[in-house]
């Protein structure tokens, strides 16, 4: 008798596709945040690794599609509080879009 083949379990593959979604949804929001570079570190020691504790919480952000608005103004928060620099309401406005975009893969 020959075997048939094994179906995979539905719940792991639907674990494994969330997993690779948020894994891919962190590695565009880590290449629009290097791209973005508002500190202006493009070229330093250290440069590819200067955003990255900022992807975890706008990738939350963008899977739970959260408004443009909102991630907005959590980057605002980030431009002035974090990183110390003046307000750009209509930057931050630009990125978050870009951010927001990122799970549009997800519908």
């Amino acid at each position: 008798m020959a075997k048939t083949p094994q179906q995979p379990d539905p719940v792991n593959s639907e674990e494994q596709n969330a997993k690779m979604a948020m894994k891919t949804i962190r590695v565009e929001i880590k290449r629009i945040l290097d791209s973005w570079d508002p500190l202006s570190l493009r070229g330093l020691p250290g440069f590819q690794s200067e955003y990255n504790d900022f992807v975890g919480p706008l990738s939350v952000m963008a899977r739970k599609r959260m408004p443009a608005i909102e991630i907005a103004a959590h980057l605002d928060r980030l431009v002035q509080l974090e990183w110390k620099l003046p307000p750009n309401r209509e930057k931050c406005l630009q990125i978050a879009e870009k951010i927001r975009r990122t799970a549009a893969f997800l519908d």
